[in-house]
């Protein structure tokens, strides 16, 4: 679970989204770990914090360092401001036995980088992308991952405002 934005929208974004957010993916997965900057405020939840380098601030080194701490198996990442994500499209990403180093969904309004899963191949295209300040969608296009498509994208409405909630 991706915790490490600056939540300068809505500060307590994270206190209101991110324990509803873990509990959908504890549903689906034997273990969920939220990654985030050291000053980002965690809420409790339950879960073990790994706390990312501070710098760069962008979701691709959380993604890289994810995959730097979980011991060479792949991570299903997951943005902490999704709390609606569909439990079945999270089983499609986790079941995933093809070997790409990427399983993206993908429905009409675009990919979704922030909830898919990743192999540790994909950790220094990752990294790089991040040092560089590249869009999340480009540097994941570039990985030619397994794309998962989808119908629609409901499940994937993330939560940066506090009108987002309603």
């Amino acid at each position: 679970m991706l915790a490490g934005g600056a939540a300068s929208r809505f500060p307590a974004k994270l206190a209101i989204v991110l324990p509803r957010a873990v509990a959908g993916l504890g549903a689906v997965l034997p273990e969920v770990v939220v990654v985030a900057k050291a000053d980002t405020v965690v809420p409790e939840t339950g879960v073990a914090v790994w706390r990312e380098p501070a710098a760069p601030r962008h979701p691709l080194l959380g993604i890289a360092w994810a995959l730097g701490r979980a011991g060479g198996r792949a991570v299903l990442v997951v943005a902490g401001d999704m709390p609606e994500l569909d439990p079945a499209v999270l089983r499609a990403l986790a079941a995933d036995r093809g070997s790409a180093s990427a399983v993206v969904p993908r429905h009409p309004g675009g990919a979704e980088p922030l909830c898919a899963l990743y192999r540790p191949a994909a950790a220094p295209v990752l990294r790089r992308g991040a040092e560089e300040g590249r869009a999340a969608r480009a540097v994941i296009a570039g990985l030619a991952p397994d794309w998962l498509e989808l119908a629609g994208a409901a499940s994937f409405r993330n939560v940066n405002r506090p009108e987002d909630l309603a």
